[in-house]
């Protein structure tokens, strides 16, 4: 009785076949150490892919040669199966980098409250000027890790412009840090000329040289400090309040609990709710 070892490997006209397969490099595996055919299926199932389609054409020539249809020659079989065996690499290779694109495109138009998954206290500023300059605000939001509310800040401070804006809700914000008694934060800010600005070895000579060395002392103060550029999507809550601050009187308001408008978009952070990029 003919067993699978036997019709798929060792029979005359399938030697002949593999010969060819392994000459091309074709990946395979011996048969012989599965000796069982109550194991021919596991065996089959787990094969290398490359390995399972040459059993498929090998069983369909099989086939026709016992039911007595056209058969091909050990040659042709051995070229449909490196034909196919390619096609099928080409195609998985396309479909990677389709994927892998299609991935990068989502990743990149997409963007979360704490996109660096950082640790200890978060913090995001903002700042506004309507006109710029016109009346200017800074809306400031400190949160743990996993988003809980620690505290929030709003403020006007009269007439400016947007990068003054930004540079005093950095700075509010590193000051409710150090009130809160933070020694690891990681600040958040949509602002990339705030963030160069701290950075900028000539800060001490710029319009705004008092604020920025202002910033720096707190830096020190509070030890670990990160800071980091998000997109103004992920910078949502620290938007509301910035806006209340440019529209308010007060200079300075303390927000020990959120206000109603943030429930919502402070219950997608905490989710990791991915934001679409505008």
């Amino acid at each position: 009785m003919e067993n699978w070892v036997h019709m798929f490997f060792e029979c005359s006209w399938t030697a002949p076949v593999w010969a060819g397969l392994i000459y091309h490099g074709f990946p395979h595996r011996l048969a012989h150490t599965i000796p069982l055919d109550s194991q021919a299926f596991d065996f089959i199932v787990h094969a290398p892919t490359g390995l399972r389609f040459a059993l498929w054409f090998l069983w369909v020539e099989r086939n026709n040669r016992v039911f007595g249809k056209p058969s091909s020659s050990p040659y042709t079989v051995v070229r449909d199966i490196l034909t196919f065996f390619k096609w099928w690499q080409e195609t998985r290779r396309r479909a990677n980098r389709l994927m892998d694109g299609a991935r990068r495109d989502s990743s990149s138009r997409t963007v979360t409250w704490n996109p660096y998954y950082c640790k200890g206290m978060i913090l995001h500023t903002d700042g506004s000027s309507l006109g710029n300059p016109g009346p200017s605000g800074f809306g400031v939001v400190l949160r743990t890790h996993e988003g809980a509310w620690i505290e929030g800040i709003s403020g006007n401070i009269g007439i400016g412009d947007n990068s003054l804006a930004e540079v005093v809700a950095i700075l509010e914000g590193l000051n409710l840090a150090l009130a809160r008694r933070c020694t690891t934060l990681t600040c958040y800010s949509d602002s990339q000329e705030a963030l160069r600005l701290i950075q900028s070895a000539s800060a001490v000579n710029h319009v705004m040289g008092g604020l920025l060395m202002n910033i720096r002392d707190k830096i020190s103060l509070i030890g670990n400090v990160r800071f980091f550029h998000i997109w103004r999507e992920g910078n949502s809550v620290a938007d509301i309040l910035v806006r209340r601050g440019a529209k308010e009187e007060a200079f300075f308001t303390t927000w020990a609990y959120p206000p109603d408008d943030l429930l919502t978009p402070l219950a997608k952070d905490a989710a990791l709710f991915p934001y679409m990029r505008s």
